[in-house]
């Protein structure tokens, strides 16, 4: 077996600090053939890779396929690594487990209760190797005796990656991209939908502005920010809306404003405050209700401020977390809605 001597050394001292010793187990197959995890593979330089099943379970039942083709993938036992089944129900009787793995086509060996598996397996069951959260679980084990991976998955990728540790070779793991999740809402507190989104450079001497396509969703990812937007180096987000002159904006607005004229109820919040002002000249008068009430008519198709959306908040700078979901809540203030 070929192996990567550093690395080695490197998986070694982790693991001596680590990892736990797996138990020596003897089983028979659905075969009639005996597998002793020391002396037949462990000693002999091999990885073995233990799944843990029961006869039926629609989980182990979906990934079967795809753990024989790995099992293929590395050899059908007949070289480095070994592929076994060990069911979790001593009821599971070879017989059984022998029709269940021929009508899935699987040919890695496997033993039922009677067989041992149940007995083999119960270590894993127990939790001494981590939490067991039901099957399919795995186990790979290196040449050390140590059980340098255990966990309840479907992930056939990861599996295989692990394989590949415990042989000794370099894994380059695909980096985990950093995933944004949007959250537009207006000062209210309401959903508002269709807001543009870039990527600004913060350097005031850097204008690129490359938009963010969204695909219908309110998340992306990035990955690799040096990579995907080389030409900027202090990334941030920057938002803009300018449609929807009418979004939120009826009688109901002007009625508010006019009352607010009259002293019969003021409005006090800030926010609304400035929504009101569609004028543009600091104050809330009669002018306000004349800009707004032309545009609710269709006579204008702007407010005399110039403004539509005002959003609140400023540039927010990129940050990575690979793996993680980073969640943005950004608040747009809608010129013209003062009642929600």
């Amino acid at each position: 077996m070929k192996k990567n001597i550093l690395l080695a050394i490197l998986v070694f001292c982790y693991f001596q600090s680590f990892a736990q010793f797996a138990p020596d187990f003897t089983i028979t197959d659905t075969n009639g053939n005996q597998h002793t995890l020391y002396e037949d593979y462990l000693d002999q330089d091999k990885v073995v890779v233990l799944k843990f099943f029961f006869v039926g379970c629609p989980p182990c039942t979906a990934i079967a396929p795809s753990v024989q083709a790995l099992h293929q993938e590395f050899g059908s036992n007949q070289d480095d690594v070994i592929f076994l089944y060990l069911t979790i129900f001593e009821s599971d009787t070879n017989a059984s487990v022998r029709n269940y793995m021929g009508d899935l086509d699987v040919t890695i060996p496997a033993a039922g209760g009677n067989g041992g598996g149940q007995m083999a397996a119960q270590p894993y069951l127990d939790g001494d190797f981590g939490s067991f959260w039901g099957t399919p679980a795995f186990a790979v084990i290196n040449p050390m005796r140590e059980v340098s991976y255990f966990a309840t998955t479907s992930s056939i990728s990861a599996i295989r990656d692990q394989i590949n540790i415990a042989l000794g070779m370099e894994i380059e793991m695909e980096p985990e991209p950093t995933t944004y999740e949007f959250n537009f809402v207006d000062i209210f507190g309401k959903p508002v939908n269709d807001v543009e989104v870039s990527i600004v450079d913060l350097d005031p001497n850097n204008n690129v502005e490359i938009p963010v396509d969204f695909n219908g969703s309110s998340s992306f990812e990035i990955t690799s920010f040096e990579d995907e937007y080389p030409s900027i180096s202090n990334p941030a987000f920057s938002f803009k809306k300018e449609d929807g002159i009418l979004d939120g904006v009826s009688i109901a607005d002007i009625i508010k404003i006019q009352d607010h004229i009259l002293s019969i109820e003021t409005i006090t919040d800030q926010d609304r405050l400035t929504a009101a002002d569609v004028s543009g000249n600091q104050s809330i008068s009669i002018s306000d209700i004349i800009a707004l009430r032309k545009v609710i008519l269709g006579i204008e198709s702007a407010f005399p401020n110039g403004l539509n959306w005002i959003i609140q908040s400023s540039d927010v700078p990129v940050e990575s977390s690979p793996g993680n979901t980073i969640s943005i809540e950004v608040r747009l203030l809608k010129m013209g809605n003062v009642s929600g």
